[in-house]
C-alpha cells in the first residue's frame, strides 16, 4: 500500500517486534520497539529533521497506528535520529 502523509505528519515503519529483550531476556509477549525508519514526509513540513530512509526512534504517545505495520506521527514526536556507526 503506498499511503502519502498529509498535513505535517510522517509516515514510519517500525522495527519487528521481538520477544527477546535488547539484554536477551525472553518475554511472555512481542514488544514492538519505537524505533523505525521514515518512509514518507509530508511536503507541508518546509524543513524536516529527517528524511526518507533515517532510522528513527519515536514516541507513540500522540501517534496514529495507522496498521501492523506503519506510525503516522508529527516531528515533534521524534526523539532523535539513529546514525549508524563509523
Amino acid at each position: 500500500m503506498n499511503l502519502t502523509p498529509k498535513g505535517k505528519y510522517i509516515l514510519v515503519k517500525p522495527d519487528s517486534a521481538s520477544n527477546t529483550s535488547e539484554g536477551g531476556i525472553i518475554l511472555s509477549r512481542p514488544v514492538t520497539p519505537n524505533t523505525g525508519v521514515v518512509v514518507a514526509v509530508s511536503e507541508a513540513i518546509e524543513d524536516p529533521a529527517v528524511s526518507v530512509g533515517d532510522k528513527i526512534r519515536f514516541e507513540t504517545n500522540g501517534a496514529a497506528k495507522m496498521d501492523d505495520d506503519n506510525w503516522l506521527l508529527k516531528e515533534e514526536h521524534i526523539l532523535y535520529v539513529i546514525n549508524p556507526a563509523y
